[in-house]
């Protein structure tokens, strides 16, 4: 009895990249400044990239399907190596002006540099670092919410009772700010710092929006003037001909 051959393995096909709009890749990169600025421009996890595609979806609602973490992290290495292959194409121009062609590299330039508003140190002019470490502790503030710890303070000693109340003013002693005050101030803070970043990261988009309009509008204006050259070359020299 003759053996059959064994069935032919069939290649396996490969799944296309995934299609990002220019909305969802400005979003991205918005998303992953935010997340990367508060850990100190470290590595984001597993929950930071999740944080990163709930932020997509929210802005980009009718995108579908909805980006995953795995898919968001994997495009944010793609937009980096590409912005280090500008970098190396303009170092390697140093006696020219370098204007790139791609439509993310001012975005992507003006987050690897850090925001206008931050030293070489990357703290913030004129605000206590301690405050930039509370600023920090609101990163999940949409996905699990605030929790404050209230400090507990001893039970102040009882005074005597002969001492006369109108020496209290002169005694000079600064007293201590209620520890829910406190707390309450780090909260109201943090709201305003997320805030403040939001309508910056805002007016980012749209002005990122408003120059790829720009650009997207030159392009055709170019494609058409080259079509009505090659147009009216045809003509003069189909008339040179007759």
């Amino acid at each position: 009895m003759a053996s059959s051959d064994p069935p032919s393995a069939i290649p396996l096909r490969r799944i296309p990249p995934p299609c990002w709009s220019p909305d969802e890749t400005l979003s991205l990169i918005h998303a992953y400044r935010l997340r990367w600025y508060s850990l100190g421009r470290g590595n984001l996890k597993a929950t930071h990239w999740q944080e990163v595609a709930d932020a997509i979806s929210a802005r980009c609602p009718y995108a579908s399907p909805p980006k995953t973490p795995i898919q968001c992290r994997h495009k944010m290495e793609k937009l980096r190596k590409r912005y280090r292959t500008e970098i190396q194409r303009a170092n390697s121009l140093p006696l020219s002006p370098f204007n790139s062609s791609w439509l993310h590299f001012n975005l992507m330039d003006s987050m690897e540099k850090g925001p206008k508003h931050e030293n070489d140190s990357g703290i913030h002019e004129g605000v206590d670092p301690e405050e930039i470490k509370h600023t920090r502790s609101f990163n999940n503030l949409y996905t699990n919410g605030f929790r404050i710890r209230i400090p507990t303070m001893a039970q102040p000693q009882p005074q005597p009772q002969h001492v006369n109340e109108r020496v209290k003013p002169k005694l000079g002693k600064k007293r201590k700010r209620d520890p829910v005050v406190n707390a309450i101030k780090v909260m109201g803070d943090g709201f305003v710092r997320m805030e403040q970043m939001k309508m910056e990261m805002t007016r980012e988009i749209e002005t990122m929006r408003m120059e790829m309009e720009m650009k997207r509008t030159q392009m055709i204006l170019h494609s058409q003037h080259r079509m009505l050259q090659a147009f009216a070359k045809a003509v003069s020299d189909k008339k040179n001909e007759e």
